[in-house]
């Protein structure tokens, strides 16, 4: 009897041991399966965040990777400046020498339309400007997507399903086609726009009306599929002699007078697909 009562207390002892030593690994086990599965948690809402933050940052890449394009003056002599460029204009103000301006348009490389730092706008005469040099095209070239990315962040509507993008810092032209609410690039295009001296106009419009030849004697220069989209701002093939022979192959930097010149299969391409009343955005 004394031995089985010593028995069955080392039994009780050994058992209340073993208790001692399971019953906190046990719940150290249970706790880290919620410690894990919390882990698991926060860490795929951290993946979400980052995905979140790369897709800002890459939106943010392509914003900066847009610049837009300015042409300036400086005005050598004070300068009267006119409400137009016509025989019947009139002064509506002036400029002092000295006065860095921009270049808004030309006219015939005679008269231009300029605008201060305070807003003030008029026509000057060429003889009262030195205008700054033509720059280098950027080379760095964006992605399809980051083109993409650009055009859908800035909202931009057309009354067709074509869009149309003239990048003059790179001088290229993007076609983007509607789909499903977004744009999508569809063709880009080698281009040359206006020189420092003669700028393409920048801003929003529209595609209205075209042709298959013009021929300008004030310019002496004519091209091929012509498509206007501001007065005497269009898109045409490369520059021609009266004869439609080509007088100047440039593209790829500040060539034209003012126009965006495309290359000939280019041009008949714009000119057979782009549509009227199709957005056109310049910068």
């Amino acid at each position: 009897m004394e031995f089985n009562t010593r028995k069955n207390t080392k039994l009780i002892i050994v058992a209340i041991v073993i208790g001692i030593i399971i019953l906190p690994i046990f719940n150290y086990s249970i706790s880290n399966r919620g410690v894990s599965n919390h882990v698991d948690i926060v860490e795929g809402k951290d993946l979400d965040e980052k995905e979140e933050l790369n897709k800002l940052e890459e939106t943010k890449t392509a914003m900066e990777k847009v610049k837009e394009t300015f042409v300036f003056a400086k005005i050598i002599g004070d300068s009267p400046c006119y409400n137009n460029y016509s025989n019947n204009k009139e002064q509506i103000g002036s400029f002092k020498k000295d006065e860095i301006v921009e270049v808004i348009r030309d006219r015939s490389y005679e008269w231009y339309l300029v605008k201060s730092r305070d807003g003030r706008e008029g026509w000057v005469c060429s003889t009262n400007l030195v205008i700054s040099d033509d720059p280098e095209t950027n080379q760095e070239q964006m992605t399809k997507e980051e083109i993409e990315e650009f055009i859908n962040y800035r909202g931009f509507k057309s009354d067709t399903d074509y869009l149309i993008w003239v990048d003059i810092d790179r001088q290229l032209t993007h076609v983007l086609l509607k789909e499903e609410d977004n744009w999508k690039l569809h063709r880009t295009m080698l281009s040359s726009t206006g020189k420092n001296s003669s700028p393409t106009i920048k801003g929003l419009y529209k595609i209205q009306d075209r042709g298959t030849w013009f021929y300008t004697e004030r310019l002496r220069s004519g091209a091929k599929n012509w498509v206007r989209f501001n007065g005497p701002y269009l898109f045409h093939s490369l520059a021609m002699d009266k004869q439609g022979n080509v007088v100047d192959y440039t593209l790829g930097k500040r060539a034209s007078d003012g126009c965006v010149r495309l290359s000939l299969e280019d041009s008949e391409w714009f000119y057979n697909n782009i549509e009227e009343n199709s957005t056109v955005f310049i910068n």
